[in-house]
């Protein structure tokens, strides 16, 4: 925070009169600007201790009009038995800085399905927490728990809708995250992953070779009879009669 200009939460120079200049309480000039706080509580540093909300509300009276209110209840009310149930079965909530369910499937290679709730920034960490103090650790995450793997090799859907990799290699001094920037938006372009794409079989059908054409009979041109000759059967010898 600059000292002169305290809490200060509107400000512009002095050559414009804006509407909402008489509305809050000047705090300071610097050199031709004009800095400005909220009236009232709203201006004193207690305002200024509440911790932002990491979601957007929903607000009910706007569901005719957007969508984003309308579905947003479903959603709430999901997360909230979704919630209520893991309490319940002794998991406890799973929020934004609690790691899912890992599934080591080696020494050197773990798989996980994300929560809903996980934002992007806090998955290097969650990787970096689970590979402990492994020099070599492979860490792969799903967002979508139904095409998250469980073994290794991974099917090419698998490859194509994972959402976060990390790869640490202290041998090699490397280190470095991947983000599926279609599921987490990226400022970054090297932070996101190569586009995979899923290849599908298509059987393709036997070549069938038409039969060639028939024989064209020819007019006026009588053909040759060939007749079968029977073969000439020889009599079987009669031995001669011994004289007395």
């Amino acid at each position: 925070m600059f000292k002169q200009v305290g809490y200060a939460t509107h400000y512009h120079t002095d050559w414009v009169v804006p509407y909402w200049q008489s509305s809050l309480d000047k705090i300071t000039a610097v050199n031709t600007h004009l800095f400005f706080r909220w009236s009232g509580w709203w201006g004193t540093p207690p305002a200024f201790g509440r911790h932002p909300e990491t979601v957007e509300p929903v607000i009910a009276q706007l569901a005719e009009l957007s969508d984003a209110h309308k579905t947003g209840a479903a959603l709430a009310e999901a997360d909230a038995a979704l919630a209520e149930a893991s309490i319940a079965m002794g998991f406890g909530p799973v929020t934004e800085t609690t790691p899912a369910p890992a599934v080591p499937v080696d020494g050197d290679t773990i798989l996980v399905a994300l929560p809903r709730s996980q934002t992007a920034d806090g998955l290097t960490t969650l990787a970096a927490q689970a590979c402990g103090d492994k020099p070599f650790c492979r860490y792969m995450a799903w967002t979508d728990g139904s095409k998250a793997a469980t073994s290794l090799p991974l099917a090419p859907a698998q490859t194509a809708a994972l959402g976060f990799s990390y790869l640490r290699d202290r041998s090699s001094n490397y280190e470095k995250s991947l983000w599926n920037c279609r599921q987490f938006k990226r400022a970054d372009p090297t932070q996101c992953m190569r586009v995979q794409a899923t290849l599908t079989a298509v059987p393709v059908p036997a070549a069938v070779v038409p039969a060639g054409p028939a024989a064209a009979e020819l007019n006026g041109v009588r053909r040759k009879t060939v007749v079968a000759t029977p073969p000439v059967q020889t009599p079987p010898s009669t031995p001669a009669a011994t004289q007395k």
